[in-house]
């Protein structure tokens, strides 16, 4: 039986916890068998991380999962007493797949647990529609999926969520985005892929649009039509421009996941965070209730993992509510935020240690407008753990009329209720109502960071009932 993922819980199985050492991974590839392991009665299990099945697969992709010091590390920090959750799959068939169809509406489904993702959506999928999908896990049952808790991997958008749930998964509850890929010339019309993952992430069929960007995003003008995928390398139907860096950004313009409406939704008790990747997305009326990690506006992209995410912009997140949000802050101590928009590039080689392949320094010419355009309102958060939003980059957002509870029933950080700016224009704080336990003491919300054009006005500190 595979062993590919361990995730801390609380004994009684209700909440979703992040001791030391939180998630253990073993490896997230379909098929992939996990860590080396072995019966030794009914009940009881001996597990080796960081050492191979032997006979077994193992993706290469997962490499960095294994090694004697891996083994040494882990086992090390284990504590007895612990509660974790296992997980014999990552990815798998999933729940419900809803795959290029028109107009298809999925209502009243329960799901109760899968391998895999409990909602995924995929392929050139438009005008789908989930209405009152519930993934919660029976009484007693510490998971619903082993995955994200929904996913868009592709689509052609037009997408709605109206009163679903979303809980007790592992990893992401939200993640919606298109994938792209890295590429070089290789020949007049050949594009070598040389992210690791191959052609086959991209997902590219034969009459689809190509368009080719820059490493900082910029359009180089160059689209076409994919004729054949051999090997590695992507034909295409005219000449490549020149490379002008490391690689081209190789995006399929058939998947763009845009205009995406979630309204009446609750999150509660999720893994990790909550992802919006496309343009045009209105949340409405939602609820995010201990989720792991913040509401994410983001985008990444790697040699080796994933590549996702091309800009969010008009975003509009109205009159919803964050309530103990970013449970994971309670155990590593972070100030994680409640809001990010972020973009991670990947990292020169060689690798430091902890295989970090990311990096969040852009290159040159990128447009910090890649994150923009984004409206928080009237909404309600309750004990934050750090800043209410993290923008790094963003431009034209509009934070207003929300109001920001802090009970005092949880730990107050210096960043709890303030504002981080890297590259950053045009922030708009107006209107917001703290509400403050005067148990807490001296509470003063900043904003950090060199914003051009940035307002700060109208927000206001009460305590007990009395304005200050």
């Amino acid at each position: 039986m595979p062993i590919q993922t361990m995730t801390p819980i609380n004994a009684e199985r209700t909440r979703l916890t992040a001791e030391t050492p939180s998630r253990l991974l073993f490896g997230l590839t379909e098929g992939h068998f996990g860590t080396k392991m072995a019966w030794l009665s009914p009940h009881a299990v001996r597990v080796w991380p960081g050492v191979r099945e032997p006979g077994q697969y193992a993706a290469p992709v997962n490499d960095h999962y294994y090694g004697a010091a891996i083994n040494r590390r882990t086992v090390a920090q284990m504590r007895k007493g612990t509660t974790y959750r296992v997980f014999h799959y990552y990815y798998g068939k999933n729940g419900i797949t809803m795959h290029s169809g028109r107009h298809v509406t999925v209502e009243n489904v329960n799901v109760l647990g899968c391998f895999g993702m409990p909602i995924v959506v995929d392929g050139a999928q438009e005008y789908g529609e989930f209405r009152k999908v519930v993934v919660e896990p029976v009484p007693g049952r510490p998971c619903t999926g082993t995955s994200d808790g929904c996913h868009v991997a592709r689509s052609k958008g037009h997408i709605k969520f109206i009163d679903c749930v979303i809980s007790f998964q592992n990893d992401d509850g939200l993640n919606i985005h298109d994938c792209f890929t890295l590429g070089v010339p290789d020949g007049p019309r050949r594009i070598r892929v040389t992210n690791v993952r191959g052609p086959e992430y991209l997902g590219a069929q034969p009459g689809n649009e190509l368009e080719l960007l820059a490493p900082n995003f910029r359009p180089l003008g160059w689209k076409g039509r994919l004729l054949a995928t051999e090997g590695d390398c992507l034909v295409v139907d005219r000449d490549l421009p020149p490379l002008a860096g490391e690689h081209f950004l190789v995006f399929d313009n058939t998947f763009q996941s845009d205009h995406i409406v979630m309204r009446g939704c609750t999150f509660h008790d999720t893994h990790f965070r909550e992802i919006v990747q496309p343009k045009h997305v209105t949340v409405e009326d939602c609820r995010f209730i201990r989720t792991g990690s913040g509401f994410k506006m983001g985008s990444a992209h790697s040699r080796e993992f994933w590549c996702e995410g091309r800009g969010s912009r008009d975003v509009v997140i109205r009159r919803c509510t964050f309530e103990h949000d970013c449970t994971l802050a309670d155990w590593s101590r972070a100030a994680l935020p409640v809001f990010e928009t972020y973009v991670r590039f990947p990292r020169p080689k060689p690798y430091p240690p902890g295989n970090n392949v990311f990096t969040m320094e852009p290159p040159t010419g990128f447009d910090i407008a890649f994150h923009g355009d984004i409206l928080v309102e009237k909404c309600t958060i309750a004990d934050p753990s750090g800043p209410l939003f993290v923008g790094n980059p963003v431009s034209n957002l509009i934070f207003r009329d929300n109001e920001i509870i802090l009970t005092g029933t949880r730990r107050v950080d210096k960043t709890t209720g303030s504002f981080v700016f890297g590259a950053a224009r045009d922030v708009f704080i107006t209107g917001n109502r703290y509400v403050v336990a005067p148990a807490l003491g001296a509470f003063e919300p900043f904003v950090k960071g060199d914003v051009p054009g940035l307002t700060v006005d109208g927000n206001t500190i009460s305590r007990s009932g009395t304005g200050r």
